[in-house]
C-alpha cells in the first residue's frame, strides 16, 4: 500500500503544465511520460492498493497494532506529498 500510494497520487494529480504545447513551456525537469503508460500503471497501482487494503481488512486481528497502522498512514501521506512535489517540479 505504501508503494502504490505515490503512483496513484501522481496519476490522479495529472499534468500541471501551463500549456498543452510542450514547445511553449519552460521546464525545470523535463520528464516525458506517455499518457497511456501512465493510465495503465495508475489503474494497476489502484487495483493493487485495493487488493492489499481488502486483504488487511479481512485478516485483521482481534487487537490491531496501532503503531504499525500509524506508520503506514504516515508513509502514505509522505508518498502523496512526494508525488505532488514531483508533479510541480515536472510541470511546464
Amino acid at each position: 500500500m505504501v508503494l502504490t500510494t505515490p503512483v496513484i497520487a501522481f496519476w490522479l494529480i495529472g499534468d500541471r503544465s501551463a500549456s498543452d504545447d510542450p514547445a511553449q513551456n519552460d521546464y525545470l525537469v523535463r520528464w516525458t511520460i506517455d499518457h497511456t503508460s501512465l493510465l495503465v500503471v495508475g489503474v494497476l497501482a489502484t487495483l493493487i492498493f485495493l487488493a492489499a487494503a481488502t486483504h488487511l481488512y479481512l485478516h485483521r486481528g482481534a487487537t490491531p497494532d496501532r503503531a504499525a497502522a500509524q506508520l503506514v498512514a504516515l508513509l502514505m501521506v509522505a508518498g502523496v506529498l512526494l508525488a505532488g512535489g514531483l508533479r510541480v517540479v515536472t510541470a511546464g
